[in-house]
């Protein structure tokens, strides 16, 4: 055999080399002498025979990519109204239950957590860093609403 022969990997070629070879013998065979094949003499039947046996997990694997392909399209056609389900379903849950309930774990839904309570000295760094903020955006609007600078020099009097 042939380093050619040897060296087929993709298997579309493979089932397409069967195919060629199930075409030849059952034209070319017909009433033939049995062909010689690793020593063993095949007749025509039993040369298709064997040829069909080899073609059949061939042709099962192209089935069930195909029948994959379908499946996982008509999932991802399916998610976005699964999903907009699901939401709803969700709120549903939380609206009966309460956001904060434990009930929604049942449901594979996280519960709301408490809201955490600060500390006198977290409170006042917060409130320091909002006054801060407050001030550097006070001072950027005073910047923009000014009047800009003439480009080049010294201003000309307004014409009157």
């Amino acid at each position: 055999m042939s380093k050619k022969n040897q060296s087929h990997t993709n298997p579309a070629e493979v089932e397409a080399r069967i195919a060629a070879r199930i075409t030849g013998a059952e034209i070319k065979l017909t009433g033939a002498k049995p062909l010689d094949v690793q020593g063993d003499d095949y007749t025509q039947d039993q040369l298709v025979a064997k040829l069909q046996s080899l073609q059949v997990p061939y042709t099962a694997s192209s089935e069930a990519h195909v029948a994959s392909s379908k499946a996982v399209d008509a999932r991802e056609a399916a998610e976005p109204a699964t999903l907009r389900f699901l939401d709803a379903l969700d709120n549903s849950v939380k609206n009966r239950f309460g956001d904060d309930s434990p009930d929604l774990e049942s449901f594979g839904i996280a519960p709301k957590k408490p809201k955490r309570t600060l500390t006198p000295a977290q409170k006042f760094a917060k409130a320091e860093k909002s006054r801060l903020t407050r001030a550097k955006r006070k001072a950027a609007l005073a910047q923009d609403s000014s009047p800009p600078a003439p480009a080049g020099g010294t201003p000309t009097p307004p014409k009157q």
